[in-house]
């Protein structure tokens, strides 16, 4: 996608978009300039101004990543932001910790993945991002979710991507 590939253009950018996500909320400027600011000097070992991490916050909703919310007063991020965050913010599919897992656990996480995918689908629908588009920006989410499948010995995907699939090879008969 070429709005990651400005997103990654410049640390602050992607800051950014990963202090709303892990925020989990909208941030008024001085909180998100803030919040930003530290991920940016533990990302990229040194500070920025907070001028400047207000110029990449205009520069993101310019982009159509970020919008005010009803308030007019704080920020958030479009499904676009959301879509493009989870590079860096990829969310909480993965169980915690290091143990090895049991049979229910992987199905729990197996679980979990389908209804992340299902979420970036919606958000890709209303971002504008067609399949294919959505298909090439989820590839490792998908690998980890068919490994599940081939531990767990059986197929559970989307019903996006089993929609989309069905198309596809009707398409070509």
């Amino acid at each position: 996608m070429e709005t990651t590939s400005y997103v990654a253009e410049e640390p602050a950018r992607a800051a950014v978009l990963i202090a709303l996500a892990q925020s989990g909320q909208t941030l008024d400027e001085v909180s998100l300039a803030q919040f930003a600011g530290m991920l940016h000097q533990q990302v990229a070992g040194y500070p920025i101004e907070t001028a400047v991490i207000l110029k990449h916050v205009k520069d993101l909703a310019d982009k159509g990543l970020l919008k005010h919310d009803e308030s007019g007063l704080r920020w958030d991020m479009t499904a676009l932001g959301a879509l493009v965050s989870r590079q860096w913010a990829p969310g909480t599919a993965e169980p915690p910790g290091t143990d090895p897992l049991d049979t229910d656990e992987i199905h729990g996480w197996r679980e979990r993945m389908v209804k992340l995918l299902d979420f970036d689908a919606t958000l890709a629908d209303e971002a504008g991002i067609g399949r294919e588009e959505l298909l090439a920006a989820q590839s490792s989410r998908l690998s980890e979710l068919r490994v599940l499948n081939r531990i767990l010995g059986d197929e559970t995907f989307p019903q996006w991507l089993d929609d989309w699939r069905n198309s596809v090879g009707q398409g070509e008969e």
